[in-house]
């Protein structure tokens, strides 16, 4: 990423907090300014450029030299920074109140909005089916547009507005597929897009924001032959590039700055997710993650995920005991921490033991946790790939279809994707490749 050569970059990784020399402003005007911010899910976005490094100290007037004059600092994209990093620790609520503060310190600059917008998405991911994140994130973004579109009044070629523009569009557009409007989601796809493609174009050195546009390009290349509800958003773009999607990600996971551990997760999930037989290549990635922040519930999961799509039950089991035997701080941390015995169950099917895992998934069969709502669809996931190992096919395909038939809020979108892909093809778990893999 191109800067100025008096703006510092800023450290990648937790180095990043301490970030506070050659602090730039954010939200100036377009013109010697640039804009910063955000990371994601689980998740997307972001877009920070430098501006000049503010004055240390306060001016003195020329009257006498003893009163200084107080100025309100700019806020900066430490001040964003910081934020970021609260959610990558899994402490939202302090994220929140973060971008509270921000809000009321800059009522009329529009990145505390995409910081809060940001972290009301992390939430959303401990229990996508929950809604009471819907209003607050629509409200956020509508008022993120509104500020950028009196920007673009004064200067339709201000960059920084057309990002944030870009960004609020692309958020609501993932809510609207989230929640089945599809139309709606389409519309505000392409709207973003066109926002972004511009901020680029008037501002091509910012790395940053070419990650928002790889995770489109990507998941666009994926319809018709993969659409879930959570990729549903996309489906207004009839075609996409895979490749010059997954460029993009990786230019960012190596130069970007703020967006650089994003960009790594969503690498290291593309890998593990969507490119077959190749989840070895996204396993020390997703582990490099949980192991620098092992405070992040999320992350701990997506670790022991990709240890079972590596072939590596021992080690699932390791990880699984680990998971169990936590402490949650929050009723949303308490729910995924509840399902941590289930991957006990995975890794008998990689052990080739399918009657092994049924029989360890038998408590959750008969009983499953009421929370997260997505809970007893990655039970009957689980079950029916087992009856598939152990050539149950009947069995497993009428659970398949009733994951898919299951209505809000009791669905679960990746469970759906698996299912999906259950209906067409028997499943066959990963090759166990390493019976005794430390996690």
């Amino acid at each position: 990423m191109t800067r100025p050569a008096h703006i510092l970059p800023a450290p990648a990784g937790p180095a990043r907090a301490a970030l506070y020399g050659a602090r730039c402003r954010l939200g100036g005007p377009a013109q010697g300014t640039a804009a910063g911010l955000i990371a994601i899910a689980g998740l997307f976005l972001v877009l920070i450029g430098p501006s000049p490094s503010r004055a240390g100290n306060p001016t003195e007037s020329d009257g006498g030299g003893t009163t200084p004059i107080l100025e309100k600092a700019p806020l900066t994209e430490s001040d964003l920074i910081e934020g970021i990093q609260l959610n990558f620790q899994g402490r939202h609520q302090d994220a929140l109140k973060m971008a509270e503060q921000l809000r009321t310190a800059y009522p009329e600059n529009a990145w505390p909005l995409v910081l809060e917008t940001y972290t009301f998405f992390w939430l959303m991911l401990y229990d996508d089916e929950d809604t009471r994140y819907d209003s607050p994130i629509e409200k956020s973004c509508r008022r993120t547009i509104d500020l950028a579109d009196e920007r673009l009044d004064r200067n339709d070629q201000d960059p920084e507005a057309h990002y944030l523009k870009g960004q609020a569009l692309m958020n609501l557009g993932r809510l609207h597929g989230w929640r089945g409007r599809y139309y709606k989601a389409g519309r505000d796809g392409e709207k973003a897009r066109k926002h972004l493609e511009k901020a680029l174009e008037l501002r091509p050195e910012w790395t940053d924001a070419e990650y928002y546009l790889g995770m489109y390009y990507f998941f666009v290349s994926l319809i018709p032959d993969l659409v879930t509800r959570w990729l549903g958003w996309l489906w207004f773009v009839p075609t996409g590039n895979a490749e010059e999607g997954v460029a993009l990600i990786e230019k960012v996971a190596e130069k970007g700055t703020l967006y650089q551990e994003d960009a790594l997760y969503m690498k290291g999930n593309i890998y593990i997710n969507f490119r077959e037989n190749q989840a070895e290549r996204g396993l020390p990635i997703i582990r490099s993650l949980a192991q620098r922040y092992p405070n992040n519930i999320l992350l701990q999961f997506e670790w022991i995920e990709a240890l079972y799509e590596s072939g590596k039950p021992n080690a699932v089991i390791a990880k699984a005991d680990t998971l169990a035997a936590r402490k949650p701080r929050t009723p949303e941390e308490a729910g995924w921490i509840r399902m941590a015995p289930t991957w006990k169950a995975r890794a008998a099917l990689l052990q080739g033991d399918p009657d092994r895992a049924l029989a360890l998934l038998a408590p959750e069969i008969a009983s499953p946790p009421q929370e997260p709502l997505w809970a007893t669809a990655w039970i009957d996931l689980i079950q029916a790939q087992a009856l598939d190992a152990a050539g149950r096919r009947e069995e497993a395909l009428v659970l398949y279809q009733q994951i898919l038939d299951y209505d809000p809020p009791q669905g679960s979108q990746r469970a759906a994707r698996r299912a999906r892909a259950g209906l067409k093809t028997a499943y066959l778990p990963p090759q166990a490749v390493e019976m005794q893999a430390a996690p």
